[in-house]
């Protein structure tokens, strides 16, 4: 299974290339992850087969300071994604098609894939800056 998670980690660095953000004043709707906004994006799939994202945001885009204790709130939408219907078939070396037990859990681990990525999934929270010493 830990060449499955790898592959998969795989074709997210090569396909995951921009976020899109809402609602931050003097910043793009649609950024690359390699943006000069000091806003970054992560995600990858772990071993344990759970799809993490991990955001990093600059407080001067929420008007805060890390010197006051002001509260903040934040919502973040997934949109699911749907891949290309050829996306995750492969072949062997010679480019016949891949069959077997390894293929069908290939296949079996994309299909697991496809619904976890399609589903919409937003969170939310509400939090207090602790004052910088």
């Amino acid at each position: 299974m830990n060449a499955l998670v790898t592959n998969a980690n795989r074709l997210i660095g090569e396909n995951v290339k921009s976020m899109r953000v809402k609602g931050i004043s003097g910043v793009d709707t649609l950024l690359s992850v390699y943006n000069e906004d000091g806003i970054k994006g992560a995600c990858q799939v772990g071993f344990n087969k759970v799809y993490t994202v991990e955001l990093c945001l600059p407080l001067i885009y929420l008007d805060l300071s890390a010197a006051d204790e002001a509260k903040f709130a934040y919502h973040i939408i997934l949109n699911g994604y749907k891949r290309a219907p050829t996306f995750g078939n492969f072949t062997n070396m010679d480019g016949t098609p891949a069959t077997g037990p390894g293929a069908e859990r290939f296949m079996a681990f994309v299909a697991q894939m496809d619904a976890a990525w399609s589903a919409r999934t937003d969170f939310w929270g509400e939090y207090t800056l602790a004052k910088k010493p």
